[in-house]
């Protein structure tokens, strides 16, 4: 993806003009990026630890739609599209056969048991009121997959509200890199990929 990313900086060389939302403007990899895009969420919501952070992900692609580089409402879709069939890939292998090894993939990146437990239990409890309230919080959202798979939450209620938590979560994260990149385009003498590199390193700020 950054590989893509530094041939597309190559080949246009010059920033969008200044005030004027650069959307209209003809986006010629349109297909491939976001094909791209959706593979790397989608492995990615399957549990496979690849970098960057999702969070990155969804508002590098927001600035990038600033730029031009994407459509917004297709990025957008592909995201939430993928992220749905990852988590819910991952919710059913969880519940089917690798309880233990993501047991000890949690207490790996330092989540102790007893908030495991608590994340579980809440789960059984609350189902998919559970799930969709989890996503939407920062920091707890990342155990909410796992917990529901261990808690053995049924499939329809798991993926409604995964559905309505992570799709206003997400599009909250692809909306701020778009206003913030606009913002950066018409007030700041920054070139384009200078912008994205800033908006990166901010969302590490934030949220890595």
């Amino acid at each position: 993806m950054l590989l893509a990313i530094g041939r597309e900086w190559s080949l246009r060389g010059r920033s969008p003009r200044r005030g004027k939302p650069p959307y209209h403007r003809r986006v010629e990899s349109i297909p491939l990026g976001v094909v791209a895009l959706f593979l790397l969420v989608l492995v990615k919501e399957l549990g496979v630890p690849l970098p960057p952070p999702t969070a990155i992900v969804v508002i590098g692609s927001g600035l990038l739609a600033v730029r031009g580089d994407f459509q917004p409402i297709p990025a957008l879709g592909a995201i939430v599209v993928a992220s749905i069939l990852g988590s819910t890939g991952q919710f059913l292998l969880i519940r089917h056969g690798v309880k233990g090894w993501i047991l000890r993939y949690l207490r790996y990146i330092g989540i102790e048991q007893r908030y495991i437990d608590r994340a579980v239990e809440f789960m059984r409890r609350r189902g998919g009121l559970a799930v969709g309230l989890g996503r939407m919080i920062p920091g707890p959202r990342g155990i909410v997959v796992p917990a529901a798979g261990l808690a053995h939450v049924p499939l329809v209620p798991f993926v409604m509200g995964y559905i309505i938590g992570n799709t206003l979560y997400v599009s909250a994260q692809f909306w701020l890199g778009m206003v913030g990149g606009q913002w950066a385009i018409d007030n700041l003498p920054l070139d384009a990929p200078s912008i994205t590199i800033a908006g990166l390193v901010l969302s590490v700020v934030i949220y890595g």
